[in-house]
């Protein structure tokens, strides 16, 4: 088992839940925050359990094939996406 790859994750994990309860966030930033710690969580748990993290969803664009991935995954990329997308002002 790689240690680093828990205790990093898990950290960050930490910081961020304690960050979502002290700080007044708008409710875009606090949705996104939270898919994000829901699925760093997720990740985490596959890693301590099953050694790895177990990715299942296998996409294909074409004769493109997209990276293989998982649900965890699909709310981390969410959440980073509803931050970028809350800085543009029109």
């Amino acid at each position: 088992m790689e240690y680093p790859l828990i205790i990093l994750p898990l950290s960050i994990c930490f910081v961020l839940f304690y960050y979502i309860l002290k700080k007044d966030l708008s409710k875009s930033t606090l949705i996104a925050f939270s898919f994000i710690l829901g699925g760093a969580a997720g990740n985490i748990y596959d890693r301590i359990f099953c050694g790895k993290v177990i990715d299942f969803i296998d996409v294909y664009i074409g004769s493109y094939h997209w990276p293989t991935f998982n649900v965890a995954d699909m709310f981390v990329f969410l959440g980073c996406l509803i931050i970028v997308l809350s800085f543009k002002k029109d």
